[in-house]
């Protein structure tokens, strides 16, 4: 018996689709950027860094709002403070320096960069899939940049805004021997490294379909 063969999106669900990625890239991309310029032009104002607590240091305090608790802690000088919830705390001080603001912020760049990027490379791909040529030549390369992408967002951002933590905290003397907070940043790494083996596997997936379609062709 002959198996069904049906559309699982269709022509104009595909047109849907790239009209959405485009428009996410281009707004990924503007906002990422437009945030670091708007950092930049704060130096010497507050900057926000991710921070964790060294073992025994600081106590919760309640608050009316659960997401941004307050943390009590010892030994930070005046205008500096650190809050947040149970997964992330954040180290806030006035008086940052241009480069503090820049990797203060260089995560979001990072991602909106990341976010662009990705739209441009799928965009062609999904034109490709939607004219009924998903192995059309360039393809793999396309996923395998995909890949590239989810590894430099996923570990290249929470890199850059572990330096900025480590600048804000050198500045503040809040990195020695007795300090008690550290820079945070660590990148989340089984579901980066997973989704980018899964891209890089299909991108040799397609490599071979883009082989098979063009021995086809040159039979033809």
């Amino acid at each position: 018996m002959k198996a069904r063969q049906g559309k699982f999106i269709g022509w104009n669900g595909i047109e849907l689709v790239i009209v959405i990625v485009a428009l996410i890239g281009i707004l990924g991309l503007v906002a990422g950027v437009a945030y670091s310029i708007n950092g930049l032009t704060h130096a010497h104002a507050d900057v926000v860094v991710p921070v964790q607590l060294l073992p025994g240091q600081g106590t919760p305090v309640q608050t009316y709002e659960p997401d941004q608790v307050p943390i009590a802690v010892g030994g930070l000088p005046d205008l500096v403070r650190v809050q947040g919830d149970a997964t992330q705390l954040t180290l806030s001080a006035w008086d940052s320096t241009l480069l503090e603001q820049f990797f203060g912020r260089a995560d979001s760049l990072v991602l909106g960069l990341g976010v662009a990027v990705g739209a441009f490379l799928l965009v062609p791909l999904l034109r490709s899939v939607q004219s009924g040529r998903p192995f059309a030549a360039g393809n793999a390369t396309r996923v395998g940049g995909l890949a590239v992408v989810v590894l430099a967002v996923g570990l290249g951002g929470p890199f850059l805004a572990r330096i900025g933590a480590s600048l804000v905290l050198h500045r503040l003397g809040l990195s020695g021997t007795d300090a008690v907070v550290t820079p945070a940043g660590n990148p989340s790494l089984v579901p980066v490294l997973l989704t980018a083996a899964l891209l890089a596997t299909l991108a040799e997936a397609f490599r071979r379909g883009e082989q098979l379609t063009a021995d086809v062709d040159g039979l033809v």
